[in-house]
This record gives structure tokens, C-alpha cells and sequence, in this order.
């Protein structure tokens, strides 16, 4: 084996209109075409000299062109999901048979939940990989034997065999990992990445790992990233930060791709502080819990938009998905007092209220109300959360002119419930491998 494997990291390619959204695989036909980054592959891409970092759906390369890509490679990270699995499986079998000596590893949450159906499901798959795999990958591109790399499963003597997980990374780690900008401006085109509620072109990449948060629903906290939140320095970020807007000058926005970038307010304080001299535009993820001091410190640092996870406001069920938020915790997101920390009491955020339509006046009636928003057809319809999950979303804009007079929100129907698919939810199309 060499010093270093020539490694291709693979996000392969989906169905004619599955692509798009979360990894880009839906479990239904799109409605809008959308992308966002492979961020998970960038760390390993980094890390192994002579890699490359291959994006198929977004850049339009299909199956047979990934087959002819493949050849010049000996080993492959290929980053799968549930609804992809049986068509990744039949694709490396043909990469397979164009290359037999090349080395596959499976990456992503599908194997981090059943590695031994996902090794079962092909003996083309050398290995499979459990929680964060940064390391573990770049490990055996590097030489390291199987049996030595903590966090893999693999087949030995035909039984599967699990080695002991790989602890989470932190600080000092997370801030020892190349940029995935970095990947980003070697190896993809930041043109082709699009989500409707982002600016065109954005840039996106997780500025913390892990939730503490229990939702049910939610993929990331309950695979890859686990429970435990653990930050990048704020020196560290607004290092990458700087190098984005030097690398991406056609860049409108960055997009904050954490699972809950505002859940500790000094943090967030100290990163607006960090971002305000730099003035660019910004959005992120949200918890219902933000205060007026810390969402006037998001606008003043440059944020437009931040997504806040309400998911509903029938009490019950927030109970039964484990959110962790109450219904007047999300009407005094949107309309009331905001609690702040320590005894200050509460503030009352004035908002200025963007252009709505009728039917979006109706459902801030029923979230003030209390009253269930999933029935509703009009309310935040799907939002890839991993593929074959959804989650739902109300957005916030922020204050325009960066200033403390007003708050503007967007509708918190955000995204639509596409139209039932006819026909079954492959649309009638064939699979790309059969």
C-alpha cells in the first residue's frame, strides 16, 4: 500500500429530480431544485494530499461519468443515505468492475445506524464508518490497518466486526481541521449551490458540532455530530470567515449551517463582535430563545435571516417530538417579551412586519393562538433535515439597516408542501442503475 492512497470523496449522484436538498437525495421528487455543501467531506479532502472532493449531483456529473472518474482512483469515501443506498450499492459495483483494485469506504448517517446491514448490502464495501470520520478515513488513506482505526466496522473471516468508537472531537481538535473552505475553492463551484431562502451564490459551513437538544426528528445529534455541543474558537471562524469573502468575491452570504447556532448567547455575542467589522451578510439557524440584546447583536454583525426551528405550536406536540420549547417560548419569539439572561426581566422586541399575503397573516394567527400548525397545508413544508427526514421551519429576517428600530420576519410558511407526486414516488422514472 502507499504512503498515501489516491483518494476520491465521493457525494454520488441521485435520481433525475431526486437531486437536490439535504446530500442531495429526496425521498420524493423535488419541487425546487436546491443544493447544499458536502461540509462532512471537506475535513477528510483536506487532509489527504492529492484528493479530490467530487460533488456529482450539483455539477451535473452522472453515473457513467463517475464510473470514468473513478478509474484514476485507489480509494474511495463515498458518502451514502438511506433512500441512496441500493443505488450507490449498484454503482460501485460498476466502479468495481472498471477498477477492481480500488479500496471503498461508506460514510455518512445510514452507516453510522446499521453498519451491518450497510457492509451486507455489498462486498464491494471494503469499510463503514460510525460517528465523526474525519480521522478515520484519512487513517486508512495514510496506510493504518483496519483493525488499528477506531470508529470503522468492517468484514473479517466473514463476520462483521465493530472496533471501539472514536471519541467526538473538540476545541483544539475542530480547530486543528482544514477549512472547508478550502475545499470548496479547489474543488467545487460555488455557483452551482442554491437553497431558495439564501442569497445566490452563499457559502455555508458549521461553525459547531453536536445539539444537546432531543428532538425526535432531527438526524445529525442522533448519528454523526451526537449530543454533545462542541465549538470552533471564535478566532477560528472569523478566520474562515475572512478567507471566504477573500476567496469568493461574487459571494452574497454565508450561511451558518449549525444545529442550533444561538444556544449559548456569550458565544454569539463575541462572534458578532468578531463578524461586525468584516460587514458582510449572514444567516443561521435558531432556537426559540434568543433575546432582544442577542438578536440586536445578529443584525448589527451583518445577520439577514435566521431559520428558527418552532415546529409547531400545539403544545402536545412539542411535548411528544422532545423540542424542549413551550408555545409561549415561540409566540415570544415572534411577537412578545423575550427573556433575557441573569434578573433584567424581559424587553419587548418591535418588529416591522415584511410584505405578507393573507393566507400567511392567517397562520401567524393560529402560532399566536397556540393552535397545531402541522395539519395546516400553508405551514413550513418540508425542510431536508437528512435524507428521508423533515423538519419545519419558521424564518426571521433581521433588520435590513443593521439597526435597533425595527424587526423584519418573512413568513414562517417559508417553504411549501409540494404537490402529492402522481404516480408513486419515484414520479414513474426508472433508477439510474439497474
Amino acid at each position: 500500500m502507499p504512503d498515501v492512497m489516491k483518494t476520491l470523496l465521493l457525494n454520488p449522484p441521485s435520481f433525475e429530480n431526486f437531486d437536490g436538498g439535504a446530500s442531495s437525495r429526496w425521498p420524493a421528487t423535488r419541487e425546487i431544485e436546491s443544493y447544499w455543501y458536502p461540509v462532512w467531506l471537506t475535513y477528510p479532502a483536506g487532509m489527504i494530499p492529492g484528493s479530490r472532493l467530487l460533488d456529482a449531483s450539483p455539477h451535473k456529473v452522472n453515473w457513467q461519468q463517475t464510473i470514468q472518474i473513478c478509474k484514476d482512483y485507489e480509494f474511495l469515501i463515498l458518502f451514502t443515505s438511506t433512500v441512496g443506498l441500493e443505488s450507490d450499492v449498484k454503482l460501485i459495483r460498476k466502479i468495481k468492475e472498471a477498477q477492481p483494485g480500488i479500496k471503498i469506504a461508506f460514510v455518512g448517517p445510514h452507516g453510522h445506524i446499521k453498519p451491518d446491514e450497510t457492509l451486507n448490502a455489498s462486498a464491494d464495501i471494503d469499510f463503514v464508518t460510525r460517528g465523526e470520520f474525519d480521522h478515520s478515513v484519512v487513517e486508512y488513506a495514510h496506510g493504518k490497518p483496519l483493525s488499528e482505526i477506531l470508529g470503522v466496522s468492517y468484514r473479517k473471516d466473514g463476520k462483521v466486526v465493530h472496533n471501539a468508537e472514536r471519541p467526538q472531537l473538540h476545541t483544539e481538535q475542530l480547530d486543528a481541521l482544514p477549512f472547508a473552505t478550502d475545499i470548496y475553492k479547489r474543488d467545487l463551484e460555488i455557483e452551482r449551490y442554491n437553497v431558495p431562502f439564501l442569497l445566490h451564490p452563499y457559502v455555508s459551513f458549521y461553525t459547531t458540532r453536536g445539539c444537546p437538544a432531543l428532538c425526535t426528528f432531527c438526524m445529525w445529534p442522533q448519528t454523526i455530530s451526537g449530543h454533545a455541543w462542541r465549538t470552533r474558537s471564535t478566532d477560528n471562524v472569523a478566520r474562515e470567515v475572512k478567507q471566504t469573502l477573500e476567496y469568493f468575491p461574487p459571494m452574497k452570504e454565508i450561511f451558518f449551517d449549525d444545529d442550533t447556532f444561538n444556544i449559548r448567547k456569550d458565544r454569539v455575542l463575541d462572534l458578532c463582535a468578531k463578524f461586525k467589522p468584516m460587514k458582510f451578510q449572514w444567516s443561521s439557524t435558531a432556537r426559540v430563545h434568543s433575546d432582544y440584546d442577542t438578536v440586536k447583536a445578529m443584525a448589527d454583525g451583518g445577520a439577514r435571516l435566521f431559520i428558527v426551528g418552532f415546529e409547531s405550536g400545539d403544545a402536545q406536540i412539542l411535548k411528544n417530538i422532545k423540542k424542549g420549547a413551550t408555545v409561549e417560548m415561540g409566540r415570544a419569539c415572534l411577537y412578545e417579551e423575550l427573556p433575557q439572561s441573569g434578573d433584567q426581566g424581559a424587553r419587548r422586541l418591535h418588529h416591522r412586519p415584511a410584505r405578507r399575503d393573507q393566507r400567511d397573516d392567517s397562520e401567524d394567527h393560529r402560532l399566536r393562538q397556540g393552535i397545531g400548525l402541522r395539519d395546516h397545508p400553508g405551514f413550513a413544508g418540508p425542510c431536508h433535515a437528512g435524507d428521508g427526514i423533515t423538519r419545519h421551519h419558521g424564518a426571521a429576517r433581521l433588520p435590513e439597516s443593521r439597526s435597533s428600530g425595527g424587526f423584519r420576519r418573512s413568513s414562517i410558511a417559508a417553504h411549501r408542501v409540494p404537490a402529492p407526486v402522481q404516480g408513486g414516488n419515484d414520479g414513474g422514472r426508472q433508477p439510474l442503475l439497474r
